[in-house]
């Protein structure tokens, strides 16, 4: 018998966790900031005095991942022997867009780093995209993907171009489903419910657009195909500096593809074992 914990630092998600299983326990908990109450954090993380406890983290975003890898390597050996970690959202970390120096965790990285190294946040975000093994192999879907790269690519010049922040104004959902590339500047001025003079002002915008940059559709293919290629170098750095952290640390290490990943993207575990 085990007893499970769930840990979240959002006290809203924490409510709802306990609304949807109220059977287990939850707590709400902040690993990283200047008043972090580091005795809590310990008592929680190991859970019942005379037990054992296992840290497991499906969905490490961002920060969470590297904290817990250090705090991970502060907890009493007997106490929480393992740790089970998926990372995601790298380019969520609070150090993302920093220099290298500021984010990586082990020596072995951090020797072989210039002061002024930088993986820019969309480096780091395209590390935690589909990898190489989701690239569409048939020319159909080559070609679909080929479309709604560019769709949204045309949209967010027209968004720039008529002063709209997207990002705030539009449910994801308006920038999706579309018939023809060519008539997108129609069909989402219906979807926003222009009329008049802004709906002349956005069809006109698509247009322009449109016609603006049609020379480099061709480029699309190639270009998204170089980021599928880049991925898993980028990732594997990422992963490799958090794996040779634990190894300093004195923990027996290893990174584990739990599934396939044309299921999801996000399937290589770091687990760490204390050992004696």
């Amino acid at each position: 018998m085990f007893d499970v914990v769930g840990v979240e630092c959002d006290q809203l998600l924490c409510n709802a966790g306990k609304k949807r299983y109220p059977s287990l326990k939850y707590e709400n908990l902040t690993l990283k900031t200047a008043d972090v109450d580091r005795e809590r954090v310990l008592n929680i993380l190991c859970g019942q005095k005379g037990e054992r406890s296992a840290i497991v983290s499906l969905h490490g975003c961002g920060d969470l991942q590297p904290d817990l890898l250090q705090w991970f390597t502060k907890l009493p050996k007997h106490r929480v022997p393992l740790l089970f970690t998926v990372g995601c959202c790298y380019h969520k970390m609070s150090c993302a867009g920093k220099p290298v120096m500021e984010w990586a965790l082990s020596n072995a990285l951090r020797s072989v780093c210039r002061n002024n190294w930088v993986l820019h946040k969309s480096a780091l975000r395209l590390a935690c995209q589909g990898q190489l093994s989701r690239w569409p192999s048939s020319k159909e879907e080559r070609d679909a993907h080929c479309a709604c790269f560019l769709r949204r690519a045309l949209l967010e010049c027209v968004y720039e171009r008529s002063g709209i922040n997207a990002v705030k104004r539009f449910p994801r959902h308006l920038n999706r489903s579309f018939r023809e590339l060519q008539s997108v500047g129609i069909e989402i001025a219906e979807r926003l419910k222009l009329d008049g003079e802004e709906r002349a002002k956005m069809i006109r915008e698509y247009r322009n657009t449109y016609l603006d940059h049609q020379y480099l559709f061709d480029t699309v293919e190639p270009f998204t195909m170089l980021q599928a290629l880049m991925q898993m170098p980028l990732e594997s750095l990422i992963l490799t500096d958090r794996y040779l952290y634990l190894m300093e640390s004195g923990c027996a290490t290893y990174v584990l593809p739990l599934f396939d990943s044309k299921i999801s993207p996000r399937n290589f575990c770091l687990v760490g074992c204390h050992t004696d």
